[in-house]
C-alpha cells in the first residue's frame, strides 16, 4: 500500500447515536467532525480517495387499509405497484415530518461559498429550489450516525445528501489531494431523494450526478443485499450491478458502480459471473470500485480471480473490514 492509498469506512449500524430531540446540535457535531481524509486505512486504490457515504436503513410499509391521504404507495421503476410478497397488500413509504432543515440551509450555504465560483454556487441553489418545489418528504431517511426509529421524522435527503457533498469537498481541497475522489452511496439514496416513488429514481439519479460533476466528485453505486424478502421483491434491481448500470446508462449518468463481492456472494452469485459482470461493466467503459474482503481476496483461491483483474485493469480495490452488518 503506497502513501496515498485512501479508503474511509463508515461507522456500522451498532454506532447509531440515540434519539435526541435536539436534531440540529447532533447535526452540528457530525458536520463539525473531520471525515478524517488524513487517515490510511486497509486498501489497494492507488491514487484514488474512496468515501463511504452515511446510508439510511430502508423501511417500507404494509397498506393493511389504503386511506388515500395517508398512504401514498411507493412504484417500481416502471410505475408498478409495489407489494408485499406474502400479505399481497401495498407497500409504501411513510410521510414523515423533515427535521434539521435550517442548519442544512445554513450548513450548505456557508460551505457553498468557500468551496464554489457565484457561478456554480447560483447554479446548485437554483437545483435544490426547483426540486424542493415538486416534492414532498416522504420516506424515514435517518442516515448514520442518526437515529430516529418509530419517531416518523426525517432529514432531507437532498439538502443532507449535498451538506455531505460540500463537507468533503472543503476537507479534500485542504489536503490538497490530486487524485479520483469516489464516494460510495447505497442505491437506496435514490428511492429517499425521489420521496418513495421508485419512477422517480431515475430523475434523482440525474440530479445526484449534476450535484456530485459540479464539486469535482465521483458518486459510485454500491449493490446492496436485503434481508426483507418482500424488499427484495420491491427493490431488487438495488442488489444487482448489471440493474444499476441499466438505470444510470437510462439516464445518461457518468456515475460509477461499485461492485461489493460479498454481497453478490450472499444472495448466490458465483464467482465466475461476478467475473462476467465486472468484465461486462468495464467493457461499457463504467467507472468501477471493487469492495470485498481479506477472506475473499487475492489469497482466496474461489475469488481470487476477480480481484487478479481488478488490479490488471487498474481498478481499485477496497478491502473493507470483517463486521457483522458490512
Amino acid at each position: 500500500m503506497t502513501p496515498n492509498q485512501i479508503y474511509l469506512p463508515i461507522d456500522k449500524l451498532d454506532t447509531y447515536r440515540e434519539f435526541s430531540t435536539d436534531i440540529e446540535a447532533q447535526l452540528q457535531d457530525f458536520f463539525d467532525t473531520p471525515i478524517g481524509i488524513s487517515a490510511l486505512d486497509e486498501n489497494e486504490t492507488g491514487n484514488t480517495l474512496a468515501i463511504h457515504a452515511p446510508y439510511s436503513l430502508l423501511h417500507l410499509e404494509v397498506a393493511e387499509e389504503y386511506t388515500g391521504e395517508d398512504a401514498n404507495f411507493s412504484t417500481g421503476l416502471n410505475n408498478e405497484p409495489l407489494y408485499h410478497y406474502e400479505k399481497e397488500k401495498p407497500l409504501y413509504a411513510p410521510r414523515t415530518a423533515t427535521v434539521g432543515d435550517q442548519f442544512l440551509r445554513d450548513y450548505i450555504k456557508n460551505k457553498l461559498g468557500k468551496v464554489t465560483t457565484p457561478k456554480l454556487e447560483e447554479s446548485i441553489i437554483k437545483l435544490v429550489t426547483e426540486w424542493e418545489s415538486k416534492h414532498v418528504q416522504q420516506g424515514e431517511y435517518q442516515p448514520i450516525p442518526f437515529y430516529m426509529e418509530g419517531q416518523k421524522l426525517a432529514l432531507d435527503p437532498l439538502k443532507f445528501t449535498l451538506a455531505y457533498l460540500l463537507k468533503i469537498k472543503e476537507e479534500v481541497l485542504q489536503t490538497k489531494h490530486t487524485g479520483e475522489i469516489n464516494l460510495v452511496f447505497h442505491p437506496d439514496i435514490l428511492f429517499f431523494l425521489g420521496n418513495g416513488k421508485g419512477n422517480a429514481v431515475q430523475k434523482a439519479a440525474r440530479v445526484l450526478a449534476k450535484l456530485s460533476t459540479q464539486l469535482g466528485l465521483n458518486i459510485v453505486y454500491e449493490n446492496v443485499v436485503f434481508k426483507k424478502e418482500s424488499y427484495k421483491k420491491a427493490l431488487g434491481w438495488m442488489e444487482h450491478p448489471v440493474a444499476i448500470n441499466e438505470l444510470l446508462e437510462r439516464v445518461g449518468s457518468t456515475s460509477g458502480i461499485c461492485i461489493d463481492i460479498q454481497h453478490l456472494s450472499k444472495i448466490g452469485y458465483p464467482p465466475g459471473v461476478v467475473l462476467y459482470i465486472l468484465r461486462t461493466l468495464r467493457d461499457k467503459g463504467r467507472k468501477l470500485l471493487i469492495h470485498t474482503r481479506k477472506n475473499m481476496g487475492i489469497e482466496n483461491d474461489t475469488w481470487k480471480k476477480i480481484v487478479e483483474e481488478a488490479y490488471i485493469y487498474g481498478i481499485p480495490i477496497v478491502y473493507e473490514p470483517e463486521m457483522e452488518n458490512a
